[in-house]
């Protein structure tokens, strides 16, 4: 088992224990590697995060 699978499930073990019902997580978009992982672990893509930095003013 590679890191990144034992580290989900882990990830996943911990969310059950605590009562969760979902386990998310936010990855850039210019990771298109490990969006691959994700979706190839069976995690579905359900949002878009935008974000837009704002001047002091």
């Amino acid at each position: 088992m590679r890191v990144g699978r034992e580290l989900l499930a882990y990830r996943e073990e911990r969310a059950k224990q605590a009562g969760c019902l979902h386990l998310n997580l936010d990855s850039g978009t210019h990771r298109t590697d490990a969006h691959r992982f994700y979706l190839r672990e069976r995690l579905d893509i359900v949002a878009f995060h935008f974000d837009k930095a704002v001047e002091a003013g």
